[in-house]
């Protein structure tokens, strides 16, 4: 199965800057110039004049993971969960496939 990229996204450590690349060849980088991102949801790309000063910000999550959790999202919004209902109803499943024990996190 393939990885889901929702959010392509680094910190630069010299100026905070958090450059986001919102899709393919979206090449963006950090005020400073330290650091860039691109590829949108589609692939991380990453630039750098010194690796140490890049953070990676980007959240990515298995397709098991992402279509549970679009089910119960769809689930909840077939139900007329309110906005609340839907959230919970996403976080709920995201815990059932073990996404927030922390287990995912490198």
């Amino acid at each position: 199965m393939d990885d889901v990229i929702l959010s392509n996204q680094a910190r630069c450590k010299l100026c905070l800057d958090e450059p986001y690349s919102a899709f393919q060849h979206d090449y963006k980088h950090c005020k400073c110039g330290e650091i860039s991102v691109d590829g949108g949801m589609s692939y991380l790309r990453r630039g750098y004049k010194n690796k140490d000063n890049l953070e990676e910000m980007s959240i990515v999550i298995d397709e098991l993971t992402f279509e549970t959790a679009m089910s119960a999202l769809e689930w909840a919004d077939n139900n007329n969960r309110n906005n609340l209902g839907k959230l919970c109803a996403v976080f709920i499943a995201l815990r059932s496939t073990g996404f927030l024990d922390g287990s995912n996190i490198d």
